[in-house]
């Protein structure tokens, strides 16, 4: 099933991503998001159908990596370091931000992050700084505990 919040981020994404000195996405006429919003529902249909073949044992796994647990664990990890090289985890991240540490396709980042939020690992939170109105999303509790077991421990004096 499709989120529609999920369909709006990923359009907005992308836009920007195609956009970067343009009009901003919040300015843009309906005319113009339909399209984007269109074509970022589109994507997020072709993995959710390429997942559903997977599951069914059908096809091989692509290559944006919809293979499963350990390629979902591995993504979250990915977006964890992501906010470990970013003051330790205490800085909000953008969407944009994440897509270049993790360097993961547009869609599966905003599934992801979708994932990890449903887990209580992140929260949305507008980007209130950012005149673009780039969503941000910071670590909770649970994602600083994980972040915190990720960290090399200090080796101990003897």
């Amino acid at each position: 099933m499709i989120d529609r919040q999920d369909v709006e981020t990923l359009a907005q994404l992308t836009y920007e991503l195609a956009h970067p000195m343009g009009v901003l996405w919040s300015q843009r006429r309906p005319v113009i998001r339909d399209g984007w919003l269109d074509a970022a529902r589109r994507r997020l249909s072709e993995m959710d159908e390429t997942d559903m073949r997977q599951r069914s044992g059908y096809g091989e796994a692509p290559a944006g990596g919809h293979d499963g647990a350990a390629a979902s664990a591995a993504r979250g990890a990915a977006v964890l370091d992501a906010f470990g090289r970013h003051s330790r985890g205490l800085r909000p991240l953008s969407l944009h931000t994440l897509m270049r540490e993790t360097e993961m396709d547009p869609a599966v980042l905003v599934r992801t992050v979708r994932r990890m939020m449903g887990q209580g690992v992140l929260a949305e939170m507008a980007a209130t700084t950012d005149p673009s109105g780039q969503t941000a999303f910071r670590l909770l509790d649970s994602g600083h505990a994980l972040l915190a077991g990720r960290r090399p421990q200090p080796e101990p004096r003897v």
